[in-house]
Formats: C-alpha cells, sequence, structure tokens
C-alpha cells in the first residue's frame, strides 16, 4: 500500500476514532473515577473509595429501583417473544393483503414514545379510560393501571405498552427467519399427524431458537436500560424507580454523580454476567441449521 493511500486512510477513519474517544471511551474512563468519588458537578471530585459501590448494595430506594426493573423484564420480555413468534407465524400465512396486516401490525414501533405514553395514559385513566369502559362491560372492577399505588400493577401495565408498542419488530425479525424454513419439514410433520400446535412448539420455535437467542440477549440489555416509557409514565421515576431513572435522578437532579456513575457500574457488570450465563445456556436450547 503506497504511503499516500495510508494517510488518507487515517484521514477518513480519523472522525470515528476521534468520536470514540470523545463520546465513549473518555467518558467510561471518568464514571469509573467519578464512581470512586463525592462529586457534585460544581466542587471537586473528592475520593471516597468503594463508598458508593457499599451503597449500591445497602439503600433501599437503589435495591428497589433493580427490584422494579428485573421484575419488568420478567413481565415483558418472554411475553413479546412469545407473542412475537406467534404473530409472525400468523404474518407467514400466504393470504390477501397480508402485508397490509403486516404494516399495521409494525405501525406502532415507529411511532414516537412521548406519544405512545399520552395516549396509553388516556387509555389507562382510571375515571372513564376505554379500558375500564371495557372491563365494565364485563363486570370487572376498574383498575388504577399506571396511577395505582401497588407497585406490581404499575409495571404490569407499562409491561402490556411496551408489549403492543415492541412486538411489530421482534416479529418482523422472526418472519424473516421463519420464510427460510423449508415447507417440506412442516408438510413431513403433516403427514405423520402433527396439528397446528404440535408444528408451532415441536418444529417452529426450535428452527426458530437462533433468532430468539439474539432477540433475547438484545431484550435483556434494552428492557434493564428501559428509561424512556418509565421516565413518561411515572414522571421521570419519582413514582415508580427503576435503575435508569434513578441513574438519572441522581445524576442530574440530585448532583450525586459519584453515586449515579457506582450504579451504572454496577448495572453493566450484572448486564455482562446476564449475557455470559444466555451464552452458556445457548447449547442447551438453541438449534443451528
Amino acid at each position: 500500500m503506497l504511503e499516500r493511500d495510508k494517510k488518507w486512510g487515517w484521514v477518513f477513519v480519523a472522525p470515528y476514532i476521534v468520536g470514540l474517544l470523545v463520546f465513549f471511551l473518555i467518558p467510561v474512563i471518568c464514571s469509573m473515577y467519578f464512581s470512586l468519588t463525592d462529586y457534585n458537578m460544581i466542587s471537586a471530585p473528592k475520593f471516597i473509595g468503594l463508598k458508593n459501590y457499599i451503597k449500591v448494595f445497602t439503600d433501599p430506594k437503589i435495591l428497589e429501583a433493580y427490584r422494579n426493573t428485573f421484575v419488568f423484564l420478567i413481565c415483558y420480555l418472554p411475553m413479546e417473544i412469545f407473542l412475537s413468534c406467534v404473530l409472525a407465524v400468523l404474518l407467514n400465512q400466504k393470504l390477501k393483503s397480508i402485508a397490509v396486516f403486516r404494516g399495521i401490525f409494525f405501525t406502532p414501533v415507529i411511532a414516537p414514545m412521548v406519544a405512545v405514553g399520552a395516549i396509553w395514559v388516556m387509555l389507562y385513566n382510571p375515571f372513564g379510560g376505554i379500558i375500564n369502559q371495557l372491563f365494565g362491560v364485563f363486570g370487572i372492577e376498574p383498575r388504577q393501571f399506571v396511577f395505582s399505588k401497588n407497585w406490581f400493577e404499575v409495571i404490569v401495565s407499562i409491561a402490556v405498552l411496551c408489549i403492543w408498542k415492541g412486538i411489530g419488530s421482534q416479529a418482523i425479525y422472526l418472519l424473516a427467519a421463519l420464510q427460510s424454513i423449508s415447507n417440506d419439514i412442516y408438510e413431513a410433520a403433516l403427514i405423520d399427524g402433527a396439528g397446528p400446535v404440535r408444528k408451532f412448539f415441536s418444529i417452529t420455535i426450535p428452527l426458530l431458537s437462533p433468532t430468539i437467542f439474539y432477540l433475547t440477549v438484545l431484550g435483556v440489555i434494552g428492557t434493564i436500560n428501559s428509561f424512556e416509557i418509565f421516565s413518561i409514565m411515572t414522571q421521570e421515576g419519582a413514582e415508580l424507580p427503576v435503575i435508569a431513572t434513578y441513574i438519572y435522578q441522581n445524576a442530574f437532579r440530585k448532583n450525586r454523580v459519584g453515586l449515579a456513575s457506582a450504579i451504572g457500574w454496577v448495572t453493566f457488570v450484572i448486564v455482562a454476567i446476564l449475557t455470559w450465563l444466555q451464552k452458556v445456556a445457548e447449547k442447551r436450547w438453541v438449534h443451528y441449521e
């Protein structure tokens, strides 16, 4: 390679390298340092060692935020992936105007989260909301949903909202994988007497397992870092803290940057461990052709 070509190569990759340093590597190093200090963005950082990390594991409010985050993960991700598999199968049928239905189910994905949150707040309204009106038709007592004092009811309500919004995106990935499965496999199963349910659980799910694994890994990371919807529905986490809103509150509302950085690093380690565990479990249930 000519020396001139090497120089031009560095010129073209320089914006990426500068961006990586300025917006990723330097902030990561700074946050590691700040996690060991008492820093409020006004006065100079004061080194305090591991006190912030000790507080992460002993402060009831932080532990509550972690509890809420992982309960939301359990309520949301498995159900969304399962329903996405079902939806992908339905959208894979050779029906007239099936493309229109695919577009309809994908529409919530591209809708802004702020607009979605505002609409669902009206749907969840305990006084005259559409959902409670439907409950009244069937004789079901009205629910408070996101306005409830019960933290679990709020989390389930937000999980339902997120499933509705995200199921179309997951289904697109699964639909693409589903269309690569040979019809010969289903025809052989049909000859053997397998019904739709048996084919779904014994053929479709195993053959979709690589895509499901991919969506699960990304879903765990994204769910633990859920911020926007909880910020909208719970007044920036003031009413129901999850880990992302709690980090935001400490860093930018209470100016406790050191504690927020420590929570962020502990969360990073937890996500890394969960990702590793999923990778270990991959051999047990993921089937590659």
